[in-house]
């Protein structure tokens, strides 16, 4: 089944760090906070920082390394499992932030070197 493939394994789900001192500081002080996504080639990462550059909470998923036979050296990943991993994070991390608190702006970080086509 496609769908169970392409599904993040929960194990591979980090454990959700929170930094309460900076995050009941931002709360209290009305400090703006800011999201960013880290899509790297071993894991998707979402971490919250504080506007004085704190990092307030973060969860991190690794994701599969697909080895290519054919060409030593390369590899792939499969796209919906990074978009199924990214969107757990963001959950994860959303879900432990104290209601009310809003991020201001998520920046997003990529592979420089990744593409994915699709046919529209």
């Amino acid at each position: 089944n496609k769908q169970q493939q392409t599904q993040p394994q929960t194990t591979n789900i980090m454990k959700v760090k929170i930094n309460t001192e900076a995050l009941l500081t931002s709360q209290t002080h009305k400090h703006k906070l800011v999201g960013s996504i880290d899509q790297g080639t071993s894991s998707s990462r979402f971490m919250i920082f504080s506007q004085t550059g704190i990092p307030v909470a973060s969860a991190q998923i690794e994701h599969t390394q697909i080895y290519l036979p054919n060409l030593p050296g390369w590899h792939e990943h499969d796209p919906l499992e990074i978009w199924h991993a990214v969107k757990a994070c963001v959950a994860a991390v959303m879900e432990d932030i104290p209601e009310g608190i809003q991020l201001e702006a998520i920046g997003i970080t990529n592979q420089r070197e990744t593409t994915i086509a699709w046919n529209s």
